[in-house]
Formats: structure tokens, sequence, C-alpha cells
């Protein structure tokens, strides 16, 4: 139950799963999310060509054996799309999922170096 200053907004972002996304050593984008209420097999990641989507969902209750329930449903979704700069090779992208931290790691491409452009006028 709820006490009277709480709102149900705080307490589902306090249970929301954390994002981080850095720049590692080796110039790679790691993309860090933190789901320690999932499994593995509900997880998944889809690369597109400009963006990752990171989607999370489990319908499994836990049961109290000192209840004795009517009717029990329990569902928890996580869903989130990050846009990557041009700069990184989405074909390389890798993802692993361990201690309920989900990493993924995007290499970033050869980039040209820059050059100098003449200025006409």
């Amino acid at each position: 139950m709820l006490r009277q200053d709480q709102d149900l907004a705080t307490d589902d972002a306090a249970r929301a799963p954390t994002t981080d996304i850095f720049i590692d050593e080796f110039g790679e984008l790691v993309i860090e999310t933190h789901l320690p209420q999932f499994v593995r097999s509900q997880v998944s990641v889809t690369v597109d060509a400009d963006a990752i989507v990171i989607d999370a969902e489990s319908d499994e209750a836990s049961v109290d054996p000192a209840r004795r329930y009517l009717l029990q449903e329990s569902a928890r979704a996580f869903n989130h799309r990050i846009a990557v700069p041009a700069s990184f090779d989405m074909a390389g992208a890798t993802a692993e999922f361990a201690a309920g931290v989900l990493r993924v790691r995007v290499p970033c491409s050869t980039i040209a170096p820059a050059r100098a452009v003449a200025v006409r006028g």
C-alpha cells in the first residue's frame, strides 16, 4: 500500500532500470543497462542503421505461500531506444548479459581524417 506522501510515478521511477552510455578506452561506444529483475532469456537487443533498441519483458509472478490468492498478475517491461551516431559500426555491435547488467558494445568506424576545404569567393 502506498503512503499518503508517495505517488505511483515516484515509486515506478525508483525501480526503473538505469542506463550508462560512454566511450571506453578503446573508442568503443558502451551501453550498460542494469536489469537485475530480468534473466538473459527475457532480454533482447535489436540493432538497426542508427539505433540500438533494448527490450526486456517478464510476466512471471512470485507466489507468497502465506497468502490465498484469488488472482495474481505480475508483468514487468522495459524498452529503450538509443540513437547511435554514424561514426560507429553498427554491424560490429555485440551484447552480453551477466550479473543483471546488459552491456552492449559498438566499435568506432574508420573515419576519414579531417581535411581542409578551399573557400572560394
